[in-house]
Parts: structure tokens; sequence; C-alpha cells
């Protein structure tokens, strides 16, 4: 992210980093990478780490179409009918 950030061609950058509920290991990674940033503030971090569970049902609402519910089948294991 960094690195991005530091472009001459980006005035700015941001990391998200989607995992599911679940995923154990995600988690304390990113508790991990948390404790090396300067502050918990998003917007000064650019470290945006989500759910993808949330991701998903966001994406459901918006558009409840067939490729939505594979999404949840595939990526959370969750068959959707």
């Amino acid at each position: 992210m960094l690195s991005i950030a530091h472009q001459k061609d980006y005035a700015s950058g941001f990391f998200v980093f989607l995992f599911p509920k679940a995923n154990t290991d995600c988690q304390n990674g990113v508790n991990e990478y948390k404790k090396y940033l300067i502050t918990e503030n998003e917007v000064q971090t650019g470290f945006y780490p989500r759910y993808l569970d949330d991701f998903i049902l966001t994406l459901r609402t918006i558009h409840n179409k067939d490729w939505t519910k594979e999404l949840k089948d595939r990526y959370l294991g969750i068959k959707l009918y």
C-alpha cells in the first residue's frame, strides 16, 4: 500500500483486505498488522479490513441474482436456494 501511495502517478492509495468472518487465521493476521500502524483511524492508515460475508450480503441486496448466490456458496460455503 505504501509503495502505491508514494508513486508519482498516484495521489493516494488504500488497501482493502476481504476475508470470511470464520477465517481466524486472516483475523489474526489483521490484528497483528494493526499493531504496526501508527493509528487505528482507517482514513489515515488506508487499511480497510472487511468481512467477505458482509460484502457478499451487500451485493445480494443490490443484485439478488444467481451469481451473488453462487459467490456465497463458493466463497463462504453456504448454499442459498
